[in-house]
């Protein structure tokens, strides 16, 4: 029997960086598809790391299988849609290793072969950044192995509480999608980034108190007590203020703790994230998004900051007629101290809400190193 097996879907994955290893259970396998050893230039391809180099992957998963039916008296037969799986293993794989991972397509399902997507494979010019060469991250320096996912077999099986699952596949999919667009579209990668902490954000809940800050406290408080009607019209105050902004800030400080301050990628000491000022800097990163989103304002040259040598937050106030919005891109992280405070986020949020990664990941919290 020659044909594909019904109950046996296959997808094509790929990466920029150079993995190892397998990874096989009793109903899942990931394993490497290699390049044709007798074509020059696809071995030379294989056996280089530069912008056109690719580990290919296939993740073959067990399915149920598609009954067999009476066609003339129940209709076409319904062909179950696998690929989404697929997508949530590129995004898995992208958090779980702080790599960016493409999902291709299916080739293998329901007994019949299948086409992947057969746009050119991108190339990249970042190969000095974490998330797109061979080097293992330096959050928690997770080896590039596949055997590694064995550390969480429990959402390589598809398994977990609903909310936290679905809230990781979510969150996650903006944050691969920030690593996809970064080279043509870095505007659009750096609101990838806010929109996936926004999305962790939903899945926690805060009290009145985390919610309003010192200052607001006190002003409710006054208005309470001063005001005729004051409990209703501080109410009513409370009520408008519960922003989206104040709960993307809180969850981050959450998620991030001091382990995260430890190490950095920035080359110089100075150009890394710090704990002192971290509330400030998550908090101008919103900033940044709604000025974008209200106004247009392009903004990639400045979060871009200088990627060769991969610094975390601006160095210098940008010179712009908007001192606000200067001020708001002086305090931001760029791109690359954002994709890592979100990528270890999301990493943190797989341990503590769904399965263990590393027991370095079990901080209590609080951003302080």
């Amino acid at each position: 029997m020659l044909r594909p097996k019904e109950n046996v879907t296959k997808c094509l994955l790929s990466t920029p960086a150079r993995f190892l290893g397998e990874y096989e259970a009793d109903d899942i396998l990931f394993a490497h598809a290699w390049p044709d050893h007798r074509n020059s230039s696809g071995i030379r391809k294989f056996e280089t790391d530069g912008p056109a180099f690719r580990t290919f992957i296939i993740a073959a998963f067990e399915t149920e299988s598609t009954p067999s039916e009476d066609h003339e008296a129940s209709g076409p037969r319904r062909i179950p849609d696998y690929s989404w799986i697929g997508d949530f293993f590129a995004v898995l794989l992208a958090v779980f290793f702080g790599k960016r991972f493409d999902h291709h397509g299916v080739v293998e399902s329901q007994g019949m072969f299948r086409t992947p997507k057969l746009t050119q494979f991108d190339v990249t010019s970042l190969l000095n950044l974490g998330p797109y060469n061979s080097n293992p991250r330096a959050d928690i320096q997770i080896p590039l192995n596949l055997t590694e996912l064995s550390r969480i077999a429990t959402l390589v099986r598809l398994e977990g509480d609903e909310k936290a699952f679905n809230t990781l596949y979510v969150a996650g999919g903006f944050y691969l999608r920030a690593l996809q667009v970064l080279e043509e579209h870095p505007e659009n990668a750096y609101l990838d980034l806010v929109t996936a902490g926004e999305i962790l954000s939903n899945y926690f809940s805060f009290s009145d108190d985390q919610m309003l800050s010192k200052e607001m406290q006190e002003l409710l408080s006054e208005i309470e007590s001063t005001l005729p009607d004051g409990g209703k019209k501080s109410r009513a105050v409370r009520s408008t203020i519960f922003s989206i902004k104040r709960r993307y800030i809180l969850t981050l400080e959450r998620l991030v703790d001091a382990q995260f301050f430890t190490c950095s990628e920035s080359e110089q000491s100075y150009a890394a994230l710090n704990g002192v000022n971290f509330n400030r800097s998550v908090s101008a990163s919103y900033d940044v998004r709604s000025k974008y989103v209200h106004t247009g304002t392009r903004f990639g040259p400045w979060i871009h900051g200088d990627l060769r040598s991969r610094n975390e937050k601006s160095i210098g106030r940008p010179v712009l007629d908007d001192k606000e919005f200067a001020k708001a891109l002086h305090h931001a992280p760029t791109f690359t101290g954002l994709e890592r405070i979100i990528r270890y986020s999301l990493l943190r949020f797989i341990h503590l809400e769904i399965c263990p990664v590393d027991e370095r990941l079990d901080g209590a919290g609080g951003n302080t190193p």
